[in-house]
């Protein structure tokens, strides 16, 4: 694990020093494909013990589709179920991987395992919680009929934090079909209580739980009609874009070594993430929860490849957190979400790719009176040995505001730093160009994490293979605390204004906020994280790593450079990284 220079006054200081750092570490396996009896997984109901709650029809929506990102290996946004549950309150959704050796039904086309992870919404109810965490194990299987593809997902849900949770789980079916005349698709709903055990509140439990599913099935059956005639099926909603002489030009400059090809194909692939020229561009200028969408459309390659002919086209919104250049009243980051329209063509000197996007901020003042197009355009170049790296951008107003040209120019001027960035991420990218970008520290990471992450993790990950071929990501982290005055025996977060990013608490090697805390998407707040005296709460292993179990959790105090007292602290007059 890189260790960093880290000077600190020796212990016996301590009635002198007001300030304390120290070392944590923790080892995360990653989480492979296990092998699982049928005898591991939660029960399932007897058809006959079903009780229907839903049984409708909504538009034609695309099962082929849907079925085709329901069996990817990674689930996110776009992914029905992920998408249904989000639609619902729950959140923390994090997939574990398939689980092998699974037996399909007699019937089924494609059958697949695997568990999900959750925090969900409890309905309320005498001394229970507002949410609890939870495990869903779903059976996912397609089954082709004459009426084209059939899709059925059965589930079970196991909650943990609400009362008699340990006597009962749910199973709930839910099946899609296309309907008879083709022009829609039939959905039905059943679910079953399993008890394993028995107690004095059986009735009460089937009570509220037959209100909560009939509550939820009209929910879902909105939903499933949103979703039919929704954007991942129509494309009319989608923020509108400038012709090429409305943009102002910001780009346009040889990159060396540059393939294009190269590029095209990792913009097309079905799943997003490091690797990918977008997904990497954005972590490398400091966007974070990066979290790609389906294809909303996607043209299939033509066999024709003459020169001048659009051989792929495609349509694709990320959902983002981006960095907000100083203003007055703005946050420092906002949400984002981001629509990219993809066109390759054939050209006589190659490959070339324009990628037009809209830019739609959440949080940030004035954000709903505009948006913003960009285009960049990735062409080989006419001499050959590279590519001709173009961009321009223009602002779309939906409504009139006093603010405007000040808007522009703040954006002209963003748009001219970010395009030195994106120039500079294109130049490293290419075959003998640096290499340290973040994208590749997120990647050894074992998952997507975004820029800040990715940033961290080149001096907080090390990623190691055993010779069975199991891999292990250690993690670094560093604890700060601060007392208020000298003769203070009570030590807390950081806390004065000029702490910065130490006020978290949990930190990275250089004092930034650790990686982990925003791994899986949630959206922690700082005063959340610093109050929180156990890191195993808040600094939880990145998807497709799992935690070790044990007494005292995934992370340790481990040695630091220099000296420290028993228990890890090293001790200065304040925060130091050299």
């Amino acid at each position: 694990v890189v260790t960093p220079p880290r000077a600190a006054s020796a212990p016996n200081f301590l009635a002198l020093t007001p300030e304390r750092p120290r070392r944590l570490a923790a080892a995360f396996p990653e989480a492979c494909p296990r092998k699982s009896e049928a005898s591991d997984l939660p029960a399932l109901a007897n058809d006959r013990g079903m009780t229907d709650v839903l049984c409708a029809t909504v538009g034609a929506l695309d099962l082929e589709r849907e079925a085709e990102v329901l069996f990817a290996d990674e689930w996110g946004p776009g992914n029905i179920l992920v998408d249904l549950l989000s639609a619902m309150g729950s959140t923390e959704i994090a997939a574990d991987p398939w689980l092998r050796d699974q037996r399909p039904p007699a019937k089924a086309d494609k059958f697949g395992v695997r568990q999900l992870r959750l925090r969900v919404l409890v309905p309320p109810l005498p001394m229970a919680p507002k949410t609890s965490r939870a495990t869903m194990t779903l059976w996912v299987a397609t089954e082709r009929t004459r009426e084209g593809l059939s899709l059925r997902v059965d589930s079970t849900l196991a909650l943990y934090d609400t009362p008699y949770c340990e006597y009962f789980h749910v199973h709930e079916r839910l099946i899609f079909s296309a309907s008879a005349g083709g022009d829609g698709v039939n959905i039905s709903k059943a679910f079953a209580l399993v008890f394993s055990k028995s107690t004095l509140a059986n009735a009460m439990i089937q009570l509220n739980t037959l209100m909560t599913q009939k509550k939820a099935s009209e929910n879902a059956q909105r939903f499933f009609q949103q979703r039919a005639s929704g954007p991942c099926q129509s494309l009319s909603n989608l923020p509108g874009l400038l012709d090429e002489a409305e943009l102002t030009p910001v780009i346009n400059s040889k990159v060396v070594g540059l393939d294009v090809q190269r590029e095209v194909d990792a913009l097309f692939a079905e799943e997003w993430g490091p690797g990918n020229p977008l997904v990497d561009l954005l972590a490398f200028v400091g966007s974070t929860e990066i979290q790609p969408g389906c294809w909303l459309k996607r043209d299939p390659a033509p066999d024709s490849k003459r020169a001048g002919t659009v051989t792929r086209r495609g349509v694709r919104e990320i959902n983002v957190r981006v960095l907000v250049p100083p203003a007055p009243m703005a946050p420092k980051t906002t949400s984002a979400t981001m629509t990219y329209w993809i066109t390759a063509e054939s050209r006589p000197e190659g490959p070339c790719v324009t990628i037009d996007s809209s830019v739609v901020l959440h949080e940030t003042p004035y954000c709903d009176y505009f948006h913003m197009h960009e285009r960049l355009t990735l062409a080989s170049a006419v001499d050959g040995g590279g590519a001709r790296v173009s961009k321009g951008f223009g602002l779309i107003f939906s409504k009139s505001t006093m603010a405007k040209s000040m808007i522009q120019s703040s954006s002209l001027s963003t748009q001219r730093k970010s395009s030195e960035a994106a120039l500079a991420f294109f130049r490293r990218r290419a075959p003998g160009g640096d290499k340290a970008s973040p994208s590749d520290a997120s990647s050894s990471a074992g998952s997507f994490i975004g820029s800040e992450a990715a940033s961290a993790t080149a001096s907080t990950c090390e990623s190691t293979t055993d010779a069975d071929g199991r891999r292990t990501l250690t993690v670094e982290a560093w604890e700060l605390q601060r007392r208020y005055t000298l003769f203070h025996s009570t030590w807390e977060a950081p806390f004065l204004p000029h702490d910065a990013e130490k006020r978290w608490r949990w930190v990275d090697n250089d004092y930034g906020r650790h990686f982990l805390v925003t791994a899986r998407g949630q959206r922690a707040t700082r005063d959340s994280v610093a109050e929180v005296d156990r890191p195993d709460a808040v600094l939880k292993p990145p998807p497709g790593w799992r935690a070790r179990q044990g007494e005292s959790g995934a992370w340790k105090v481990v040695p630091p450079p220099g000296s420290a007292d028993e228990d890890g602290w090293q001790y200065a007059v304040d925060f130091y990284d050299t």
